[in-house]
């Protein structure tokens, strides 16, 4: 084959050379493709010289193909055949899938998204492994979903994300003031609240200090005598205390199902929880289908709107 002249085959020229080689006419050939038969005759003339074989010669009124011909007819329909594959997008399906997808997730969400996943994707997809990895930092989100160490992540919504990423908001959600009922009242005033003794969690994934801001605004202050790291620490730390947890309602139903819970009496905005990846998933199939399935999930789940 000649070396300068092999990068101009392309799926058009394999094409008409299998249709000439099918229907050994360089006639028919050219009705099948719609082209002139002088068209046809100079591409195989430029397959000639890409080749380095006559390909069909004269034969009484016809034409025959050459034993390389035969040989490079089978090589050219296999490749128009990849080159059809190449084109068309691959089905997924979730009941082979024995992979893994990875999710970066802080604990508020596996309790209020994974959690309810989980059971869904064991029966649709009962092979695939969910992979939950640590929860980073805003400035890190970006950074772990270009280096592919997490599919997608779980963090509060953002205004404006990169522009090599993707965010889709889940649902919201609000504060309330969680506390043990067996052992204290109510922090259902400014003074009780303020008086009461309070736990923070504290991480970079953990929602922004909200409620620092209001009270800072009202010209009070509350008294942090516990900071944790997460929110189940949190939850197993104040139960049987007189200490206070301002924290997202979502979670009454899962780690402090067993507290007490009032809104705050202060005004406090609300918060926004989305699913965050890399632009390269956005037309996969199969992200689209894990995705899809976290969004329907969440919509049977959470009502539209906020509510404590």
């Amino acid at each position: 084959m000649n070396k300068m002249n092999e990068l101009s085959l392309d799926g058009r020229l394999l094409q008409m050379f299998v249709l000439v080689y099918k229907t050994t006419s360089v006639t028919e050939a050219a009705l099948q493709l719609d082209m002139t038969q002088s068209a046809v005759s100079h591409g195989l003339a430029r397959l000639r010289k890409i080749t380095g074989d006559p390909l069909f010669v004269a034969s009484g009124r016809g034409i025959v193909s050459t034993p390389r011909a035969h040989i490079l007819a089978k090589q050219a329909e296999e490749i128009l055949t990849q080159l059809e594959q190449f084109k068309t997008v691959e089905r997924y399906d979730p009941l082979v899938d024995d992979g893994d997808f990875a999710i970066a997730a802080y604990d508020y969400e596996v309790e209020t998204v994974l959690r309810l996943v989980l059971p869904l994707l064991r029966q649709q997809a009962p092979n695939l492994t969910l992979r939950v990895v640590q929860a980073h930092g805003q400035t890190e989100l970006g950074q772990v979903l270009r280096e592919n160490r997490a599919d997608l992540v779980f963090t509060l919504a953002k205004n404006k994300v990169a522009s090599d990423l993707s965010q889709q908001i889940l649902f919201d959600d609000c504060f309330v003031c969680f506390y043990d009922s067996n052992i204290r009242l109510a922090p259902n005033s400014l003074d009780a609240y303020v008086s009461a003794p309070h736990a923070l969690v504290k991480s970079d994934e953990s929602p922004p200090c909200e409620v620092e801001a209001s009270l800072m605004a009202l010209g009070v202050s509350r008294q942090i005598v516990l900071v944790a790291p997460s929110f189940g620490a949190v939850a197993t730390l104040i139960q049987s205390s007189d200490i206070v947890a301002t924290l997202p309602s979502r979670l009454k139903d899962t780690l402090f199902s067993t507290f007490s819970f009032v809104e705050p009496p202060f005004e406090t905005n609300p918060i926004q929880i989305a699913q965050v990846w890399h632009n390269r998933n956005t037309a996969s199939e199969r992200h689209r289908w894990f995705r899809r399935l976290i969004c329907d999930v969440v919509k049977a789940t959470y009502p539209v709107g906020i509510s404590p």
